[in-house]
């Protein structure tokens, strides 16, 4: 009985090389070639539906996330294998530290994204990283090999958990390096899959004003205030969250305070900082409805002042003082003409005209 299923075995090892169409091996894809040999062997019902060559193409093809075996080169076979049996150790062994590594090592190719798509990878990630919150290094590498997965990858970004992001940065207020990369993955996530807003980016974004990820950020940003990453990190991550609901009128029901008072504090802590300065205006853009306060239009205009040659910084100023004037009340009108006007005479008195 031993040598028929040995037999069987070597049969069906040889079929499957020929289901790939494969002219040379290496001997990493040959071990690809056992590794799904021995899944299809377990799941097989019978010794004859193991054998059966009538359905042998089909169950490789479920192997590797149902994609089409023959349109893989041996090199992109090797990187599948790596991520599939680095996520199998992690669902049995909780290897995560091996899961990341393999997903970081392999997702820049297209075909390794769609495997991990299909897989669940970013969901499975995100738990272990919840289980393992106590090892710092390890949540840090984890959150990483998510931002990889999610940046302009639809189908990841449809699996992206702000909820579960979020509560990780709860349970662990008091590590910054925690609370800046958990922010950094959710603006992997939100990055923008074209140049044009659309309905799937917008979708995107409005999960993480949803999954409270602006609420995250400002706790983050008043535990630690003078990390100047981490509220650069955090302006960016308020500024996509709040961004779609702008359109739908979500802004009036929006308790805004503690983000403006948040940004406004960075901006004023960090004049310097041209991504601070950026994102904050950017963020004060979003929330106009709520910036009535002298304080803030001086906190925009200064930002102009010390950046007059960044146009981000430009750009995202001067939405937000538009944005205020057209909401606000005369006197605030008044406010912002005569704090620009200030500005360019004073620009006009250096140049000379």
């Amino acid at each position: 009985m031993k040598k028929m299923i040995s037999a069987t075995r070597t049969r069906t090892r040889n079929a499957i090389v020929r289901c790939m169409e494969r002219e040379t091996w290496t001997r990493q894809f040959c071990h690809y070639v056992d590794y799904v040999d021995n899944l299809l062997y377990k799941r097989a019902k019978s010794l004859e539906e193991y054998a059966s060559t009538a359905t042998l193409k089909r169950r490789v093809d479920s192997v590797i996330s149902g994609s089409e075996a023959a349109e893989f080169t041996p090199e992109q076979i090797i990187s599948h294998k790596s991520v599939i049996l680095a996520l199998d150790r992690l669902d049995t062994h909780g290897e995560l530290a091996e899961a990341c590594s393999a997903v970081t090592l392999h997702c820049s190719e297209e075909s390794v994204q769609t495997v991990c798509g299909r897989l669940n990878a970013v969901h499975r990630l995100l738990r272990a990283a919840e289980a393992k919150q106590r090892d710092v290094e390890l949540v840090k590498t984890c959150m990483n090999a998510v931002g990889m997965l999610c940046f302009q990858h639809e189908e990841n970004h449809e699996l992206f958990e702000v909820d579960r992001v979020v509560e990780i940065m709860r349970e662990n207020a008091a590590k910054p390096d925690i609370q800046t990369v958990c922010m950094g993955v959710m603006l992997d996530a939100s990055s923008l899959l074209s140049d044009e807003p659309g309905e799937l980016n917008a979708s995107i974004r409005r999960r993480l004003f949803e999954g409270g990820a602006h609420h995250a950020a400002v706790r983050a940003m008043q535990a630690f205030g003078d990390d100047a990453q981490l509220q650069a990190e955090a302006c960016e991550v308020i500024c996509r969250s709040l961004e779609p609901t702008v359109s739908c009128g979500d802004m009036l029901h929006v308790s805004t305070e503690d983000c403006i008072s948040a940004v406004v504090s960075a901006m004023t802590r960090f004049p310097e900082n041209k991504e601070i300065q950026s994102s904050g205006s950017s963020c004060l853009a979003s929330m106009y409805v709520a910036c009535t306060d002298p304080i803030i239009m001086g906190t925009i205009v200064t930002a102009i002042k010390n950046h007059p040659k960044d146009e981000l910084v430009i750009h995202n100023s001067f939405c937000a003082l538009r944005n205020i004037s057209f909401n606000g009340t005369k006197g605030i009108r008044k406010t912002i003409i005569n704090q620009v006007t200030n500005h360019l005479r004073k620009c006009c008195k250096k140049l000379s005209i």
